[in-house]
């Protein structure tokens, strides 16, 4: 494994757990909503956690896609080694984070019976799924962003800061011969 390669990983699992991070909080607010409302035990609370849990992962996605578009400018070996690995970290971090939700949701007294694991069953495996899709269509070319050079993405700055450059070494030289003027008048 390359040196990019290992620093781009410690990115994904960082930008993985900020998301994990918000997704917690989420669910903290969605809990305390349902309950207030009586529809903690609805199949509601259910639902709107693993929407909150694919909204998550699908940021999180999109920060990877955006390193990986900025390490890699076309597909080629380094990127479908970075996407393998980053498929990798998907499915692993969305077996723990359905682990911990599934716990989460027995112990609020929300998952009741085989039905409950059931749709959370089925809900994260069409998660999981849309997911790796994702990053098979990347892979693929299908949804990997084209990435413009610096020049053609700023055209404006282009001309300006060289003009801006030019201007600043014109006014330094009228000032120093201002100033040479002024010492030989001055004598």
């Amino acid at each position: 494994m390359f040196k990019r390669d290992k620093s781009a990983l410690l990115r994904f699992n960082k930008i993985f757990l900020e998301r994990n991070r918000e997704f917690r909080m989420q669910c903290g607010g969605i809990y305390a909503d349902h309950a207030a409302k009586g529809l903690l035990k609805s199949g509601a609370t259910i639902k709107k956690c693993y929407k909150a849990f694919e909204f998550e992962q699908n940021l999180a996605l999109d920060e990877c896609f955006l390193l990986i578009s900025r390490l890699t400018d076309e597909p080629n070996k380094t990127r479908t080694r970075l996407l393998q690995n980053l498929r990798s970290i998907v499915e692993q971090n969305s077996i723990t984070r359905n682990k911990q939700l599934v716990a989460r949701l027995e112990k609020m007294g929300v998952l009741i019976g085989n039905d409950g694991h059931g749709a959370t069953g089925r809900l994260f495996r069409a998660i999981l799924a849309r997911l790796v899709d994702q990053i098979d269509k990347y892979d693929e070319g299908l949804t990997a962003p084209k990435i413009e050079q610096w020049h053609i993405r700023h055209p404006i700055l282009v001309r300006v800061i060289p003009a801006i450059i030019v201007a600043s070494i014109i006014g330094l030289f009228s000032l120093l011969f201002g100033l040479i003027n002024l010492a030989k008048l001055i004598e």
